[in-house]
């Protein structure tokens, strides 16, 4: 983009979006340069300013799909990539734990899993959270789950 193009882009973004963008470019960044340090910097100061639900649907979702071009062009390397999907798996894992269970619960059950041969969870870590935070019961049984395992539980 010429420079009047980048500048009539930054004035379009308002400063929420502005700020977003910027954190996102943070994090790639951090995880490029593979400084996992000012990356879990990043995710702590969002997560302490907005909570990690507004952290995984503001920044996280955006940032994994802008990670997910990098990956496809080759403009990183898997490595890169795992360690920061690791890194905010810890936070949400972190953010499961710090739920205290409720006797509230709605009643209803929810199993989570992954399909035989899949092993990204973050989705399903997130969506365990949310779950948990409305007060459901849930059974986490993970990733890479196959249909004999899932009739036994």
């Amino acid at each position: 983009m010429s420079s009047a193009e980048i500048e009539d882009k930054i004035f379009g973004l308002n400063h929420l979006e502005a700020e977003k963008e910027r954190v996102v470019n943070a994090l790639i960044k951090d995880m490029v340069s593979l400084d996992m340090l000012a990356f879990e910097k990043q995710l702590d100061n969002y997560i302490a300013q907005r909570g990690i639900e507004k952290t995984i649907t503001d920044i996280i979702f955006f940032f994994l799909e802008r990670v997910g071009v990098l990956w496809i062009t080759n403009h990183i390397n898997p490595a890169q990539e795992h360690l920061a999907s690791n890194l905010i798996r810890q936070k949400i894992i972190a953010a499961i734990d710090q739920l205290q269970p409720s006797e509230h619960t709605t009643g209803k059950k929810c199993i989570l899993y992954l399909p035989e041969g899949e092993k990204q969870e973050l989705s399903l870590l997130f969506i365990q959270f949310m779950l948990r935070v409305r007060n459901y019961r849930v059974v986490y049984l993970g990733h890479d789950i196959s249909i004999t395992e899932l009739k036994v539980a």
